[in-house]
């Protein structure tokens, strides 16, 4: 078996002003995912309808994600890929979030 790490980024379709965000940048948060980790697993509308929901500034806001999933055997390495990454693609010249939330889960390849 292979034990490795699952990453899931978090994506939403809109900016935070309400307007979408260009394919472009979807696609080209794909094609990096791909180059690095060798592969890519979309969960995305219209196939999934998904929502996250989260309360601050006094009031609790709910909007639609995409979840791009990733696989590596080399944790450390990943880990330091996607917090560079992270940092750039909430960045005001990419998504404009003030968080962009990801997740890492332990993982045995059957």
């Amino acid at each position: 078996m292979k034990h490795g790490a699952w990453y899931n980024v978090f994506l939403p379709y809109r900016y935070n002003d309400g307007s979408s965000i260009e394919a472009a940048k979807f696609l080209a948060i794909q094609e990096s995912l791909i180059q690095r980790f060798g592969g890519l697993t979309r969960f995305e509308q219209p196939l999934f309808s998904m929502q996250g929901s989260w309360t601050g500034f006094g009031f609790t806001q709910t909007e639609d994600v995409k979840i791009y999933g990733v696989f590596s055997d080399d944790i450390n390495s990943a880990r330091e890929f996607l917090e560079h990454h992270k940092r750039l693609w909430q960045s005001s010249d990419w998504l404009d979030q003030e968080i962009l939330f990801m997740t890492e889960s332990a993982v045995e390849v059957l």
